[in-house]
Formats: C-alpha cells, structure tokens, sequence
C-alpha cells in the first residue's frame, strides 16, 4: 500500500463545500494528506457538512500560500486536467497509473496536483508536475466534479496491485521538488539581466528548465551538486 506517500493537493478551490467532497472522498481510500494552497477556508460549516464525517482529514488539512511550498518534499507531482498541452511534458492516462506505482520506491513521495473548479490547472501550476494525468470520459462531455476526480484517483491509489509492466520513470530515488526549486533559484540569479532570460517573462524560460530538470530525473546527490555548481558560478561572477 502506497497511501501513507501520497497528498492530494487543491490548488485554489473556490467552494468550500468541494473541499469538504474531496475530504470524504479521501476518506472512503483511507488517504489523509490534504493540501490546500491558496483556496478558500475549509473550516466553514459548508465544508464539514460536505465531508459526511470525514471532519479528521478537514482538521487536519495543511495550507499553504503557494505550490513551492506545498510540493517541497514530493519526488513526483502529477496534475490533473482533460485538456493537452502545448508543452512536452509526459501525458499519461489515469489507467497507466498501476504502471507508475510499480517502478516508483517506499520513500518517493507523491502528489496529485488538481485546480481550481471553473478553469482547472494553469500553466503556471502544471508547469510543477513531471507528469500530466487525464481521466478518460467521454470526449463529448468532459466535465468532472472536483471530487469525483480526486474519488477516482484516490480509488486507484488505494486498490493499487504491483504491476510487472515495464515503465519509463526510474527506481531511483528522485529529488524533491524542493531540491529542483534550489537549482531554478540559482540559475535565475547567476542569470539575471542576460539575455537568456525573458525580462517581460522570465518565469517562461525557469519554467522550461524546471520541465528538463523533471525529465532528468535526477536524484538528491545530482541535484545538490548542479545547485553548488551554479552557486559557486554565481559567486565568482
């Protein structure tokens, strides 16, 4: 069982009572990792009302004020949303999930990043994410309720069966989020006032970056070397 590794992370919820759904939801799989980034208070009598006894997960609920902080400790973010990209990064259907938990270890921390009810995942936020997730539904009628979302990924989290098919994302044990955020803060201060950043937009080109870190999959020791790499640059400019 992987339920003790995983949170599921609201970014920007509007509606109390949606919070109060997600936390039955959670509930039901026995997951209990309930992060809340700039949404609205989930302390309301909407939201406990809505959680049909799940009051636990709603107290125990963390906030933040932003997704770095929020994702610092997790290894492997996945951010949900029916509508592709234009970026690289790896789509993936919720059904391949099974795939994805065999090959990732004990310790990797996971996340499961889902948006704001009326317009979803912003480029920004999925940006974080090594991975893309999409729910098939019926490509007519797309639309799933918040916690209907978070119910089904919580349902395959928890029925979750070791699955020998092979998988593209490594064994290893992966650098948090937190590690490649050091690197994307060193890069931009040993960057600053280069061309090779966007001054009208400079999170457009840190954001490529981020996405080839995740791609690297690189682990805790790879991670802190690039970062004392591009300190010492920075100091030596």
């Amino acid at each position: 069982m992987i339920n003790n590794k995983v949170a599921i992370c609201l970014h920007q919820t509007s509606h109390p009572g949606n919070i109060g759904s997600v936390a039955r939801a959670m509930k039901t799989m026995n997951l209990s990792d309930l992060r809340l980034i700039d949404c609205v208070d989930h302390n309301s009598s909407d939201a406990y009302a809505m959680a049909c006894g799940a009051d636990d997960i709603l107290f125990h609920a963390k906030t933040y004020p932003d997704l770095n902080q929020a994702l610092s400790d997790c290894h492997l973010v996945f951010g949900l949303s029916a509508r592709p990209r234009t970026d690289k990064r790896k789509i993936l259907l919720s059904t391949q999930l099974n795939e994805v938990f065999s090959q990732i270890t004990p310790s990797n921390q996971l996340a499961f990043l889902f948006g704001n009810e009326r317009t979803g995942l912003d480029n920004a936020a999925l940006s974080l994410c090594h991975s893309q997730i999409i729910i098939p539904t019926n490509p007519d009628y797309h639309s799933l309720n918040l916690s209907q979302a978070v119910q089904i990924i919580a349902y395959l989290v928890s029925t979750y069966e070791r699955s020998p098919k092979p998988f593209s994302l490594p064994t290893k044990n992966v650098a948090s989020h937190e590690k490649k955020a050091a690197i994307i803060y060193r890069l931009e201060q040993l960057l600053a006032g280069s061309k090779l950043i966007n001054i009208q937009n400079p999170q457009s080109s840190l954001s490529k970056v981020l996405d080839i870190l995740h791609r690297a999959q690189l682990d805790n020791d790879e991670a802190d070397l690039l970062c004392g790499i591009l300190k010492q640059l920075h100091n030596g400019k």
